[in-house]
């Protein structure tokens, strides 16, 4: 056999064993994604159910919520690149210190988020100029939903340290009995059961905020249980101004970075209220979906993170690169299939949302089925911009794809957003024709910023 057929057979069987590894890790996290991101999902089909005015409102208050939980949970996701590089070095309490003060970092911006969410209708009437009847709807709705951002971001601390700790059952086994309750709290809520009344929408917002305080206090009486010796929560009797400081260093661009990604797709949803309630909730279906569809290779990010952490805490270069190629390629493959079924059966999708016979739904199905063809379109554009951020979290280099994502999504996206949806008249689709050209953009120099960066190392 040939030197250079041995060194190819010899990456190849490096590649099945990091791809057996990354799915062993990956699979619990997608399902605990999948599983987490149904709490919404479920929320949207069961408001569908009401009327189309509180299925376009949950959208619009649940994209106001989403971005701001997004930007500020994105801090606490640097506990899993923390985790991970000293779990490579052996160094457990350094861990353990930094989920403690992550934890008491969320804390002390839960304040003003509440105050704000509190106070959404000066957000849904003033600033994004909303339809009275979504901002008496939706107003309500924020109004409960805050009290649980809280137990939300302790939740993301919790979730990035199983994580990055390689144990992630516990957080999949929370999450599910977070989607079990989620259902009973949301039938109870929103149509009512014994003495509860039926509150609707605003119901929806109670029973979000009921489950994140009994998601997390089952995963921090685990997390407490499994650790007792260890004393995993004792570090949030005092504050370490270092790792604070570190946090902060890794986590707001990462935060950053996801409220230019989230902030993009909200824009879409607060623009689409212009054209029309039906509009709105068609938008409404097709970015749920979406979004549902996308928990998968945000998954395979979480896990590529790891798995690039831990290989660049032992200085394992060549691993950090055939693990960080392996999370790409398989978040690339995973939203080929989501794109394949965007176009075969989108009424199918669309029939779990509202009901196709009745004939006021017509124009609705009508520009769901015309988004639906959009969203396949940046499928797989979305899994190699998340997958390459997953990558680079584990490098934690966090500050470059900030610039990346601002530039993608608020200079090139919004540029051809408006372009497609004013120029040329384009209305709902040239929306999110305008979210195609930024996540191409994203993904592609993104990937670009890992094969460089690992070529180097």
């Amino acid at each position: 056999m040939l030197p250079t057929e041995s060194a190819t057979q010899s990456r190849i069987a490096a590649y099945r064993l990091e791809l057996r590894h990354m799915l062993k890790l990956a699979w619990p996290i997608v399902l605990a994604q999948l599983a987490h991101t149904s709490l919404g999902l479920t929320d949207s089909l069961m408001v569908g159910r009401i009327n189309p005015e509180s299925l376009a409102s949950i959208g619009v208050a649940g994209s106001l919520f989403f971005v701001t939980f997004i930007v500020f949970g994105g801090i606490m996701m640097s506990v899993s690149a923390l985790v991970a590089q000293s779990e490579g070095s052996g160094d457990k309490q350094t861990g353990l210190l930094a989920l403690c003060q992550a934890m008491l970092i969320a804390t002390a911006i839960s304040i003003p988020l509440m105050i704000l969410f509190q106070n959404g209708s000066f957000m849904l009437e003033r600033v994004l100029r909303q339809e009275s009847v979504v901002v008496q709807l939706g107003t309500d709705y924020l109004k409960a939903m805050s009290w649980g951002i809280l137990p939300s971001l302790w939740l993301v601390a919790l979730r990035s340290y199983f994580e990055a700790i390689a144990r992630p059952w516990p957080l999949l086994f929370v999450t599910l009995l977070g989607f079990a309750a989620n259902i009973l709290c949301n039938l109870v809520f929103i149509f009512g059961y014994g003495p509860v009344p039926a509150m609707g929408l605003t119901g929806a917002g109670w029973a979000s905020s009921t489950v994140y305080w009994l998601m997390f206090i089952a995963a921090a009486c685990y997390l407490y249980t499994t650790l007792r010796h260890e004393k995993p929560f004792a570090n949030l009797r005092k504050i370490d101004i270092s790792m604070i400081a570190e946090i902060l260093r890794i986590g707001l661009p990462i935060g950053v970075a996801f409220g230019f990604e989230s902030g993009f797709f909200a824009l879409t949803t607060f623009l689409m209220g212009q054209f029309g309630t039906d509009a709105l909730a068609a938008h409404e279906v097709a970015i749920r979906t979406a979004s549902f569809s996308f928990m998968i290779p945000l998954g395979l990010a979480a896990a590529t993170t790891v798995r690039v952490g831990q290989a660049a805490g032992r200085g394992d270069y060549l691993a950090v690169r055939r693990s960080g190629i392996t999370g790409i390629w398989l978040s690339v493959f995973v939203m080929c299939l989501s794109a394949l079924a965007y176009i075969t059966i989108p009424r199918t999708i669309i029939g779990f949302y509202i009901d196709l016979s009745d004939p006021e739904n017509a124009l609705l199905i009508k520009q769901a089925i015309s988004f639906f063809a959009l969203a396949a379109m940046f499928q797989i554009f979305d899994g190699l911009q998340v997958s390459s951020l997953g990558a680079l979290r584990g490098l934690k280099d966090t500050r470059m794809p900030m610039i990346i994502t601002a530039v993608a999504y608020w200079l090139l996206g919004f540029g051809s957003l408006y372009i497609f949806t004013y120029t040329l008249d384009m209305q709902g689709n040239g929306l999110w024709l305008g979210l195609v050209v930024a996540l191409a953009a994203a993904g592609g120099l993104l990937c670009w910023r890992f094969l460089r960066l690992s070529k180097k190392t």
